[in-house]
């Protein structure tokens, strides 16, 4: 009983087993006819899955020539969807172009207008207070050179060149930086084979040295060359040419080159005036290798000369150190005159 109670793996391990032969054993040694039989089984499916992978790659490709015409096809159409709609974009954006540049135009036209309409109104003002500032002048007893720098600062700071609160002689000072000015100097010193920077540097006390000694009106306002020095005297002419270059035009100065032989005449609004009243053309000055710089005297409301009116104008040479310079306003025919005395 016990025999049989034993476990199973004892029970195989008591088992006696023969000598195990394979299938082939005993036959001769050539090719088995299993692995021949075996062998034309694998060509047979080895040619059909070669023709159905050739089948197949071959369809595959044709589907693929078929996609990418299919594809080209729907891009042109795409591309050319597209360059319409640009187009038409194009055209869109052409006209609100047009419209905000019809618009601009119209707009600068309108800001144009009033610009100018304010400057007109600017320049009348400009001219009422230059008024009445030579009115106060005179009553003040201001109208000469003194007065005349006072008057350049005062309308400076009109037109905000100069700080309000500037005085006299710092309002000179910040017109000297200007480019202007210094555009102007290097004509000037040029010229008058001067240093820039001694002209510069007589600025800073002209003021004051105008003040030094001037009472009373002048009829003519002089500059004389026993007060000022040839610096100061520059930046004097300097500072009546910036004036000359405003936009108000208060005074005249005529410049001229050396060594140079011309003939000018008196005008007025584009038409030559004869100090005698007749309309043919007299000469006023005639440059001469002495003259550097000169200028005439002209009221702009009668065509009078410095020279007087009634008799024919003589010309004459003024040298640099009899300078004259006639600061007039060309609409209210108010004038100060400056000029250079022996």
């Amino acid at each position: 009983m016990q025999r049989f109670l034993k476990s199973r793996n004892r029970l195989t391990a008591t088992v006696r087993t023969g000598n195990f032969r394979h299938l082939t054993q005993g036959q001769s040694r050539g090719t088995p006819t299993i692995v021949l039989a075996q062998g034309a089984v694998f060509k047979e499916i080895e040619g059909r899955w070669s023709k159905r992978l050739r089948e197949q790659s071959t369809a595959m490709h044709e589907r693929f020539d078929k996609i990418e015409v299919m594809w080209i096809s729907v891009s042109k159409i795409k591309e050319a969807g597209m360059l319409r709609l640009n187009a038409k974009y194009a055209k869109s954006r052409d006209r609100e172009r047009t419209t905000l540049l019809n618009s601009f135009n119209e707009l600068r036209q309108r800001h144009e207008k009033k610009a100018e309409t304010l400057v007109l109104h600017n320049s009348d003002l400009l001219d009422a207070v230059s008024e009445e500032r030579n009115a106060r002048m005179k009553l003040q007893r201001k109208y000469n050179i003194c007065g005349a720098l006072e008057r350049m600062v005062f309308l400076a700071k009109l037109q905000q060149k100069v700080p309000p609160t500037a005085g006299v002689q710092q309002g000179l000072c910040k017109l000297a930086q200007s480019g202007e000015f210094t555009a102007i100097l290097d004509k000037e010193v040029e010229a008058r084979k001067l240093d820039a920077r001694d002209v510069i540097a007589g600025v800073s006390h002209l003021y004051r040295r105008a003040s030094n000694g001037t009472n009373g009106n002048d009829d003519i306002i002089t500059i004389r060359a026993t007060k000022f020095n040839d610096n100061e005297r520059a930046a004097l002419a300097v500072f009546l040419k910036i004036q000359r270059e405003a936009a108000r035009c208060i005074y005249i100065l005529r410049n001229f080159p050396e060594n140079t032989l011309s003939t000018y005449w008196l005008t007025k609004f584009g038409r030559t005036l004869n100090p005698s009243g007749m309309h043919t053309p007299s000469p006023a000055i005639v440059q001469t290798k002495e003259i550097t710089a000169y200028a005439l005297w002209v009221d702009t409301l009668s065509g009078r000369s410095f020279f007087g009116a009634g008799r024919q104008v003589t010309p004459t040479p003024i040298s640099f150190d009899k300078l004259r310079i006639c600061a007039c306003d060309r609409r209210r025919n108010s004038r100060i005159r400056v000029g250079y005395a022996a």
